[in-house]
């Protein structure tokens, strides 16, 4: 697990293939990936601070006396000496206690009192003595832990769940914060950042995606300059911001939003970096590149009540533009519809998703301009650092 790039090419590939790629799980995970019923599973030696003493003892006690029941089941039962509150917390945040059905959130709000619970329980095993929840019942009985009620919260917001897995086990796995964009990026960009190895030294590219590493660097000219990491669906690379182009776009880098990266290929004997030279918002990009956004509507399926819609909405996302309209005839060809000079559009996600939902997601392609930026030597051709 140790190549993230190529860990992350697997999991899309299993996607591709229909095979699910589940998180981690404290009864079914084992060290590294297992495969269950068709489905792979997360090893438990991904999650950070997981160590291989804490998994030994958590796989050790499951084997022994079966799975476990809930979180407060699993508290009972494993050594805390091995299994501290930190590690808990990761296992949570990884997914590793879905099976239990209840928000990961809720989860987390009842650790402490689990783990509380737990030392209660463990402190009666060592003394052998039954505590208050046992009293006439088994021996057996007097090891268990009570159920614990769950806080009645929200689970948590899609992207902070989806950063958390990031976080504990360096994946996104139950979903991605580009899912909802990823066809717009791929609209704008010219590459997936898993593409760059082929790119020649120099190349011009458009690659979208998050940053996920950011660090601010003084040049030798005193001026600041920053290093970061692009990251896609499909891999990650690094992006080098010169003092120019920081003094433009640094705005854009410490936020959590999509972004377009537009520059020069940079290879290396680590692989491809990108030297940035326009830093954009998606939309903001989509408005800039469209050369021109095409309509095709269904001639036998469009009439006035359509035509009336659309007029609406190019209207509302008037813009620079231009906008080409095709009607199909069914077998019989295409005509193509001249709007008038004024007729144009702002290109934006909010108006393609629109125009989609009204007419299908087939109806619609736009037109990118080439990517081209200004040639100009930097810092008497060295790198600025």
């Amino acid at each position: 697990m140790d190549n993230t790039d190529k860990v992350v090419k697997y999991i899309n590939e299993c996607k591709q293939m229909s095979i699910p790629v589940l998180p981690p799980d404290v009864n079914e995970s084992y060290h590294d990936f297992t495969v269950i019923n068709d489905r792979i599973r997360f090893g438990l030696a991904a999650v950070k601070n997981v160590g291989g003493a804490a998994l030994d003892s958590m796989i050790r006690e499951r084997e022994e006396n079966g799975p476990y029941s809930s979180l407060a089941d699993f508290c009972g039962r494993i050594d805390s000496s091995k299994v501290n509150r930190k590690v808990l917390e990761n296992l949570v945040k990884a997914g590793a206690f879905d099976f239990v059905q209840v928000k990961r959130a809720q989860l987390m709000e009842v650790l402490d009192q689990a783990l509380e619970q737990a030392k209660a329980v463990q402190r009666d095993r060592l003394s052998g003595q039954m505590s208050l929840f046992a009293v006439g019942g088994s021996k057996e009985e007097s090891t268990t832990t009570a159920e614990i009620k769950f806080p009645d919260i929200d689970e948590w917001p899609q992207l902070k769940k989806l950063s958390y897995e990031k976080e504990t086990i360096g994946f996104f796995l139950t979903g991605h914060p580009l899912d909802g964009v990823i066809d717009t990026i791929r609209m704008v960009a010219d590459a997936d950042i898993e593409a760059l190895e082929n790119r020649r030294e120099g190349q011009v590219v458009r690659v979208g995606g998050l940053i996920q590493q950011y660090k601010e660097h003084i040049s030798k000219k005193g001026d600041r300059m920053a290093f970061t990491v692009l990251e896609d669906m499909s891999s990650s690379v690094e992006v080098i911001v010169f003092p120019e182009t920081f003094a433009r776009c640094s705005h854009y880098l410490g936020k959590d939003e999509p972004l377009i990266v537009l520059g020069t290929v940079q290879q290396g004997e680590r692989g491809a970096k990108i030297i940035a030279e326009d830093i954009y918002s998606l939309d903001k990009a989509v408005e800039q590149f469209t050369e021109q956004a095409s309509i095709r509507l269904p001639a036998d399926r469009i009439g006035r009540n359509q035509l009336i819609e659309l007029k609406e909405l190019i209207y509302q996302f008037h813009g620079s533009a231009p906008i080409k309209l095709t009607l199909h005839f069914d077998g019989r060809g295409e005509v193509d519809i001249l709007p008038m000079k004024d007729i144009t559009v702002r290109p934006c996600s909010e108006f393609f998703q629109k125009v989609k939902d009204s007419f299908g997601p087939r109806c619609l392609s736009v037109q990118m301009r080439q990517a081209e930026v200004k040639r100009k030597k930097r810092f008497g051709g060295g790198n600025g650092r």
